[in-house]
């Protein structure tokens, strides 16, 4: 009895620690699939803190450049698009 329940635990441990690295295989195949997107938001980033750092708006009035964080989001929202256009699809016939 001592053995099927000591069993049991390891069977479920194996389960837990397979699940856990098929998780981050994915993950991974995910960020390498989009290396692209990944750079343009960063990119996009920088950007928009640096446009928002050297020119901004001085009145306030401004949507987009009166904050720091307004600025830094649309730049990333701008760069990941950018970036994203040049993404290869896979055709059917490609795979």
């Amino acid at each position: 009895m001592v053995y099927v329940v000591q069993e049991t635990v390891a069977i479920h441990q194996s389960k837990k620690i397979i699940r856990q690295t098929l998780q981050q295989l994915n993950m991974k195949n995910w960020i390498l699939s989009n290396k692209l997107l990944i750079a343009g938001i960063i990119i996009g980033s920088l950007g928009g803190y640096l446009y928002w750092q050297q020119i901004g708006c001085s009145s306030g009035t401004c949507a987009i450049t009166s904050k720091w964080q307004n600025s830094t989001a649309y730049g990333a929202l701008m760069g990941g698009l950018l970036f994203s256009i040049f993404k290869k699809e896979k055709n059917a016939s490609n795979k």
